[in-house]
């Protein structure tokens, strides 16, 4: 099995952009302290090389990570974990944001700060109506390649994203001095002006998604499984399950 999953993530590797994300998992820690947490991790490769690959490693710390891309050269999609910083720093990873997470901050401001919440929610809706406007002019045209389809969503971003994305910004950097930093809405907007660099890189690309939510669906099966098996019994355990 180790030989396989080996080459899989071999093959992931060798996309342009890789989604990642990760989840705790109870395990037996039998050096006396019970029940400890470990991570269960995932990496998904691009449409050339569409894999998922799953990892385990005894705690959320930077070793996982660094492991797994330490030969990695291109995008790489993810939370805003900082374990994830250091691959990024010498720019041979670039960091992609997820509006998925920075919406779910608004999300959870809207009871505090109903009026902010809810036009950045309205932002951000928009922008996901022209993602999904591009899936639909991919299905009217299924002679379309690869290629063709993130041209496409590119140019549509650049003319229809950019804008929404422009007024976003502007907003976000009004709106900063007017909240308290620690209250819920100043969390929100201080997350998206700290990861706006992350946050805008579907710009770039047609490939790029502007959320990490294929990695977060991945984590699903390990959602359910927890339910049933509880808890692996050692770390050895945890990388058998993944």
């Amino acid at each position: 099995l180790e030989p396989i999953v080996g080459e899989m993530l071999r093959r992931v590797l060798m996309s342009d952009v890789v989604q990642t994300d990760d989840t705790p998992v109870k395990v037996q820690d039998h050096q006396g302290k019970g029940i400890k947490t470990g991570r269960l991790w995932v990496q998904i490769g691009d449409h050339k090389y569409h894999y998922t690959v799953y990892d385990y490693t005894p705690d959320r710390s930077g070793d996982g990570p660094r492991r797994v891309f330490k030969d990695y050269k291109g995008y790489l999609q993810a939370d805003a974990y900082s374990a994830y910083d250091g691959l990024y720093a010498d720019g041979t990873i670039i960091e992609v944001g997820c509006w998925m997470h920075a919406r779910r901050k608004f999300h959870e401001a809207k009871t505090s700060d109903p009026v902010r919440a809810h036009l950045m929610m309205a932002w951000v809706g928009g922008l996901y109506e022209i993602e999904e406007d591009a899936k639909k002019a991919r299905k009217k045209h299924p002679e379309w390649d690869d290629a063709a389809w993130h041209a496409h969503r590119y140019e549509l971003r650049l003319r229809k994203s950019r804008p929404i994305l422009d007024a976003i910004h502007a907003w976000l950097v009004a709106e900063r001095p007017k909240v308290l930093p620690k209250s819920p809405i100043g969390e929100a907007i201080g997350y998206a002006l700290n990861h706006w660099n992350a946050l805008i890189r579907p710009l770039e690309a047609g490939f790029l998604e502007i959320d990490n939510g294929a990695s977060e669906r991945a984590m699903k099966p390990v959602a359910l499984g927890r339910k049933n098996w509880l808890f692996a019994g050692s770390d050895e355990g945890g990388r058998t399950a993944a």
